[in-house]
């Protein structure tokens, strides 16, 4: 009895069985029959040497296929493929793109989150925060799990909004009371406490720097004035004189303070008139 010995399969049989292996893959690949081919109409099941278009592929597979897009893809669709009009618009199409996209959608809003690691959503302290949920101490009542939207949370909301108000009024009537009055009611003020004010000060044609100067001179003109009105007016008689100074010794000394304005106004200075006199004289002297 003979005994075949079979020795160990070299490199040449592991690439020839590999390639065995490939062709009969080809094989099977080729004469497999197409997924959709169940699907497709019976004229194509004779035309297996011919490529499967777009077109051909049943509405049903292609509204199928067109859940899963958009709707600026299915825009797109439509104007590249007229004929495609009718699937792109169909309403059960929109129907079941909205029961596949829009829970998707919702989940990626409501759960999702950013590269950083920060949630879509927005959560109660960052809603409290942008302002659009508004309540007393809102976001420390959410972090303790306490209801914060209960009757008795609006009614402390209002009136903490009504003080808020109040105290806020408080503070605009206390800063009106404390600015500058108007020039109007200041001179107002001033007229009932008889103090006069200054023309000179309240003008806008003289220059703050000029204002010692002006006063100085008009106090001048007006200490020329009564001396002029002593010397030529009605108390230039000698008995009127002595009448005024009698009303002035005995009713005026409460109305005229005496001072060195009041006697340099009644009794000129004589300083200036002597200087006159001595510089004429020595003129006079120099001559002779």
């Amino acid at each position: 009895m003979l005994i075949p010995i079979i020795g160990q399969p070299g490199p040449r049989h592991f690439a020839n069985s590999r390639a065995a292996n490939r062709s009969g893959l080809r094989f099977k690949l080729a004469s497999a029959p197409h997924p959709l081919s169940s699907l497709l109409p019976s004229s194509s099941m004779h035309r297996p040497s011919q490529a499967l278009t777009l077109l051909d592929i049943p509405p049903e597979v292609l509204l199928f296929i067109c859940s899963y897009l958009d709707l600026p893809d299915l825009a797109a669709l439509a104007q590249a493929v007229p004929s495609l009009g009718s699937i792109t618009s169909d309403p059960i199409l929109h129907l079941q793109r909205l029961r596949i996209v829009c829970p998707s959608r919702i989940n990626h809003s409501l759960f999702g989150t950013s590269p950083e690691g920060h949630g879509f959503r927005p959560s109660v302290g960052d809603l409290v925060h942008r302002g659009v949920m508004r309540g007393l101490n809102l976001e420390r009542r959410w972090r303790m799990g306490v209801y914060f939207y209960s009757r008795d949370s609006i009614i402390q909301y209002e009136r903490g909004r009504a003080l808020t108000k109040r105290h806020l009024s408080h503070l605009v009537s206390v800063q009106l009371t404390k600015r500058v009055p108007s020039p109007a009611s200041a001179y107002k003020s001033l007229h009932a406490a008889l103090i006069l004010p200054d023309v000179e000060s309240s003008s806008t044609n003289v220059s703050r720097t000029l204002l010692p100067i002006v006063r100085q001179l008009k106090w001048c003109l007006r200490r020329d004035q009564l001396a002029r009105n002593f010397k030529t007016g009605p108390y230039a008689n000698p008995n009127d004189r002595m009448a005024f100074w009698t009303w002035l010794e005995s009713k005026g000394r409460s109305i005229v303070q005496d001072g060195e304005r009041l006697r340099l106004a009644v009794c000129p200075d004589l300083k200036r008139k002597i200087r006159f006199y001595e510089t004429l004289s020595a003129v006079v002297a120099k001559g002779h």
